[in-house]
């Protein structure tokens, strides 16, 4: 897990094993991650890989003095839900935003996965469902906002990248490691401009325009990365509606 990513889009096994000796096998795991960020940007940070575990709680005062709640509404200052920082039960903790009614709560993250426990009051609760990121009770009830009650939510997010996306950040990623290795046959673009060499000229379009158009200048990693962000967008759209306080993130291309 890295500040960008939940986990590398592909790992050692899914590297050609004639084109493994190029590295040793933790050189590999970090130019996947590398090359594993480029390709999330690229792409429109739409897949930050599977994997991460998270934590919230529901708070209904500060945790410490001076800290602002999340207000929705002037009449629900006091009663808003604070940020939390820190390790609970191994788990990163954050805070939770909820919806205009208390019946449904957005978590943290918006590329849930799955969720993994409740609790209220330390017991395990059981009538909710997970809706695109917002958690739901299913029991006519609405969440606790100004009570007592200590609600936990342990979960999990995070999306992993269809195959095209593994092969890409592969093909990437044996170009980097052929270039350290000082392979000749390394297809990453280089800078040259014109070549002259016994009275014959050559010129070249500068390669670096790739990094401009968002490309990576491999034509097999750009087609990947032109097909999942047509329209080279820096991160995936969101959706609001006035009846939602929080806008929703689209979810990833399929």
């Amino acid at each position: 897990m890295t500040d960008l990513l939940c986990s590398p889009w592909a790992t050692f096994d899914d590297v050609p094993t004639d084109l493994q000796p190029l590295a040793s096998e933790q050189e590999w795991d970090q130019i996947l991650l590398w090359c594993s960020e480029i390709l999330w940007g690229l792409s429109g940070r739409q897949w930050s890989g599977g994997g991460c575990e998270a934590a919230a709680e529901l708070r209904v005062c500060p945790p410490a003095k001076g800290t602002k709640s999340w207000p929705f509404g002037p009449m629900h200052d006091c009663c808003g839900y604070w940020p939390v920082s820190g390790y609970l039960w191994g788990f990163a903790t954050g805070y939770i935003r909820r919806s205009a009614s208390a019946f449904a709560v957005q978590l943290p993250h918006d590329e849930v996965s799955d969720v993994t426990e409740v609790t209220v009051n330390g017991e395990p609760f059981t009538a909710w469902k997970l809706e695109g990121g917002w958690l739901e009770r299913t029991d006519c009830r609405p969440w606790q906002e100004c009570g007592d009650a200590a609600v936990f939510i342990a979960y999990t997010y995070g999306f992993t990248p269809p195959a095209g996306g593994v092969r890409a950040v592969v093909a990437l990623a044996v170009e980097v490691a052929k270039q350290a290795a000082g392979d000749t046959s390394c297809r990453l673009p280089r800078r040259v401009v014109s070549v002259t060499r016994q009275g014959v000229s050559m010129a070249f379009v500068d390669p670096m325009r790739f990094l401009k158009d968002r490309l990576t200048g491999l034509p097999d990693v750009d087609l990947w990365i032109v097909s999942v962000n047509p329209y080279r967008r820096p991160e995936r759209a969101q959706i609001w509606s006035p009846d939602v306080p929080v806008a929703t993130r689209v979810p990833p291309t399929p």
